[in-house]
Parts: structure tokens; C-alpha cells; sequence
């Protein structure tokens, strides 16, 4: 039951007993106890009154907590769907366009210059994940942010593969030695495992930051 239909059938039930009260002092206002009468009421009125004040003041405090904490969970929601939507958002425009416009087996040249902590928000205040009850929003937001640091540190190997491509390819045209030559196949070989590895990561990321975002629309975020 609300706040507001708790306190208003309160005052209807104190109304009913005052009234009820003054019919009976009515009805005996003749009797020689009439005052004994008034001064029963008055200490029930007074007893109830009093327990009214209590209540009334406890559930002003409970309903104080209980926004408090609507809005605690609130600005929890906002500053986790911001920082999430906000690096996807990033990434995308950076280089997730144009790694989903690659064709499989092949490498990803684009360098994606990760931050050293993407995700500073979530990892302050992930031990307050337990405010949300929703259990399936709580485990996604979990599950997403989960696979977003690992397409991160997928990213930085990519990085640093690409790296010793270029330092490989520039020793063996240089060089002209075979065992230089078969390195920089063998670091070719594996980006481009690692660019199938990448655009997989990357996908499912998207997929599961859509399913996220449905979640947050039905919060009515």
C-alpha cells in the first residue's frame, strides 16, 4: 500500500473513532458518569493519537529510505548505461565500422588506442550491483560489461600484433633471410586468426549491449 493511502485511511479511522466517541458521550450525556465517559475517550483519543504520531513519523522515515534508495539505484543505472553506451558509441565511430565492413580470414589494420581503465565507472561501483533487483537486468549489465573487457584487451593484442607485423615485415625486407621472411608469415598467419577472433568479440558485443539497452528502455531509461 502507497504512503499516501496508508496516512489517509489512518485519518479516516481516528475520524471514525472521534466520531464514534461523540455519539456515545451523546447518548449518555444525561447519565451522573458522563465525565467518566469524556474522560475515557479522551485518554483513548489521546493514546491513539500519540500511536498515530509514532507511526506516521516512522513511515515518513521509511518513506524517505525507500526514495533514497530509488535514487540511489537510479543514478547507479545512469552512470552505468552512459559510461557503457558512451565507449560503445566511441568505439564504433573509431573502428567498429570499419571492422564489420572486413571480410573473415583477413587482418584488421585499424589501431584502436584503448584506454588504460575504459571502464573507471563500473569498476567504483560495481560493488553496488546488488541494489538492483532486477535479476536479469543486474546479470546482463554483468555479462556485457564482462565481454566489453575482453573486446578491449582483444583490441590491445590486435595493437600489439600489428606492431611486430610492421617490425617483422621491415627486418625481413631488409634482411632478405629466410628465418626473417617465415617470422613475418607467421605473424600474418595469426592476425589473421586474431581478425576472425576480433570481429566475433565484436559482435557479440553489439548484441549484447542491444539486449542491455532494451533492458534500460523497460526501467524507462
Amino acid at each position: 500500500m502507497k504512503f499516501r493511502s496508508k496516512v489517509r485511511l489512518s485519518l479516516i479511522a481516528f475520524a471514525i473513532f472521534v466520531i464514534a466517541g461523540s455519539c456515545l458521550i451523546y447518548v449518555f450525556r444525561t447519565a451522573k458518569d458522563l465525565a467518566a465517559w469524556v474522560q475515557a475517550i479522551g485518554s483513548i483519543a489521546a493514546i491513539l493519537a500519540a500511536i498515530a504520531v509514532a507511526w506516521y513519523q516512522a513511515e515518513v522515515t521509511r518513506e524517505r529510505d525507500r526514495q533514497d534508495r530509488e535514487a540511489d539505484l537510479c543514478g547507479l543505472l545512469l552512470s552505468i548505461r552512459d559510461e557503457l553506451f558512451l565507449n560503445l558509441t566511441m568505439a564504433h565511430e573509431i573502428v567498429g565500422r570499419e571492422l564489420e565492413e572486413t571480410a573473415a580470414g583477413t587482418i584488421y589494420f585499424g589501431i584502436f588506442p584503448v584506454p588504460e581503465d575504459p571502464f573507471v565507472i563500473f569498476n567504483s561501483l560495481s560493488h553496488k550491483l546488488p541494489m538492483i533487483t532486477n535479476e536479469r537486468l543486474r546479470l546482463q549489465i554483468i555479462k556485457t560489461y564482462a565481454i566489453a573487457k575482453g573486446v578491449a584487451q582483444t583490441f590491445r593484442f590486435n595493437n600489439t600484433l600489428l606492431s611486430s607485423y610492421e617490425i617483422a615485415r621491415k627486418i625481413a625486407r631488409k634482411s632478405e633471410e629466410a628465418v626473417d621472411v617465415v617470422e613475418a608469415e607467421l605473424i600474418e598467419v595469426q592476425l589473421c586468426d586474431y581478425g576472425d577472433s576480433l570481429r566475433a568479440h565484436y559482435k557479440k558485443l553489439r548484441a549484447e549491449a542491444d539486449t542491455l539497452n532494451i533492458l534500460f528502455r523497460e526501467m524507462g531509461m
